[in-house]
């Protein structure tokens, strides 16, 4: 299904990234493989947020608004036991040793994601986490920005002038920093402080 959607959905502008939403704005996470955007959302997910995608955010580029694509949550290596503490076990699927990727086991997100998935939400913020690096928030400026957005998503070449100005309009809207961390619980620290101080 990720390969269809990557290679064949035109319907909104699609970015490889987790997200998830409160009071009706969307928190977006986006970077490279083992940063924990994955681990992030679906943590996020069991303490209050509503889990809106960690393969995909798709973005209305008629509205600006963010869609939900809640499927299964991939897990990798040490972020399996992380989630194994706070998520029942009968949410969880078997587990897939040795992979290319390492260790893998995916897990069913909330009922509430599946149950409000028709729900958009505003985007509010971008971050780039990193994962196993000192606790620090950075800025990052609109034209980097702007060109990781377009390296993390699957079709805005195909979408032409319309994906050029979705991402356009969203780079200039939307607060974006980077964020370092050890841990869950200094990420949700730092998302926390980040969240309290939107409009």
């Amino acid at each position: 299904m990720n390969l269809q959607m990557a290679l064949g959905w035109r319907r909104h502008l699609l970015l490889h990234a987790s997200s998830v939403e409160k009071d009706g704005k969307a928190l977006l996470m986006t970077g490279l493989s083992g940063s924990g955007k994955s681990t992030l959302s679906a943590m996020l997910a069991e303490k209050g947020w509503r889990f809106m995608g960690d393969e995909f955010a798709l973005l209305n580029p008629d509205t600006g608004m963010l869609h939900s694509f809640p499927r299964l949550i991939s897990l990798k290596n040490q972020a399996i036991a992380t989630m194994q503490a706070i998520v029942p076990e009968n949410r969880f699927g078997p587990l897939m040793k040795g992979t290319p990727k390492g260790d893998i086991r995916h897990v069913k997100p909330p009922l509430d994601a599946v149950n409000k998935m028709k729900d958009a939400a505003k985007p509010a913020l971008l971050l780039f986490p990193r994962f196993g690096h000192d606790p620090a928030l950075r800025d990052i400026g609109k034209s980097e920005i702007f060109v990781r957005l377009t390296q993390a998503s699957t079709n805005y070449v195909a979408l032409g002038e319309t994906g050029f100005r979705a991402l356009t309009q969203f780079v200039d809207t939307v607060p974006t920093r980077a964020m370092d961390y050890q841990s869950g619980d200094q990420a949700e620290e730092l998302i926390d402080s980040l969240w309290s101080k939107l409009p």
